[in-house]
């Protein structure tokens, strides 16, 4: 019984690879285009995660800017605390400067 199984999985082997020889020259040349897109794709994907992930960084930059520039503002005049809690007619400018309101006469 064992030995009826070798030779059956040997023939299949055998065709099997003989197979394989004869579509090796027809299938790599398919293969070969289907990674290289795969390889490119994979490539062009890495390049777009990057540069989103510059401007993340740089847009998270330009926030931490902005709240130091307020704190530096807050702490010029003296405030302590939010700009909620002041006021109110006090508000910081693009630089985080203080402007003072116009008053109408």
């Amino acid at each position: 019984m064992a030995s009826e199984n070798f030779k059956s999985n040997l023939i299949v082997g055998l065709i099997a690879g003989v197979g394989a020889s004869l579509l090796a020259p027809v299938l790599r040349p398919l293969l070969t285009d289907a990674s290289r897109s795969l390889t490119k794709a994979t490539i062009k994907g890495s390049i777009r995660l990057y540069e989103k992930g510059r401007e993340s960084f740089a847009e998270l930059g330009e926030t931490v800017d902005d709240l130091m520039a307020e704190v530096r503002a807050e702490m010029e005049t003296g405030g302590e605390g939010s700009a909620a809690a002041g006021s109110g007619t006090e508000t910081p400018d693009a630089q985080g400067r203080i402007k003072s309101p116009q008053i109408r006469k």
